[in-house]
């Protein structure tokens, strides 16, 4: 391997490494937040909407988070913070598409694409398909959003 090419090979590891670790601890955060007692709907928020931009400035540098380019946790956890982006849902619609041609490579979850797939139609007002997503009832039981076709 020539200097030019270890040179080139090192700068992709590096920015995707750089990329893993920076996913990593915005989703711990995200984490540590939503585990936590009490009310922090407000710092929540604040989180999601500093990950979503920040995610904005990731995707426009180095493409979609694919498990070939940096690794299934990375890729896991690029997904989760577009899940969270509720409050920017043209946002989740346009990773959507960009997962569902990484889907084709299998170079995303295929859970991770059911999930936001859903939680985009169901942000928009539509039915989902999955069935991921769901409220809790008055009885305290999970129940699923509306489905495109419950059979």
């Amino acid at each position: 391997m020539g200097l030019f090419a270890f040179l080139s090979w090192f700068t992709v590891a590096s920015a995707a490494t750089s990329v893993e670790a920076r996913l990593a601890a915005m989703v711990a955060e995200d984490q540590r937040l939503r585990g936590c007692s009490g009310n922090l709907s407000a710092q929540i928020a604040a989180v999601d909407r500093a990950n979503t931009a920040e995610m904005k400035a990731i995707v426009k540098r180095h493409g979609w988070i694919t498990i070939s380019k940096f690794g299934a946790l990375a890729a896991r956890n690029a997904w989760l913070l577009v899940q969270h982006a509720d409050h920017d849902p043209d946002f989740q619609e346009m990773r959507l598409g960009l997962m569902t041609e990484a889907y084709k490579t299998r170079n995303v979850s295929g859970t991770d694409l059911a999930y936001l797939w859903d939680r985009v139609k169901v942000n928009r007002g539509q039915f989902q398909r999955y069935g991921t997503q769901g409220r809790c009832t008055d009885k305290g039981q999970w129940e699923p959003n509306q489905l495109e076709d419950p059979d």
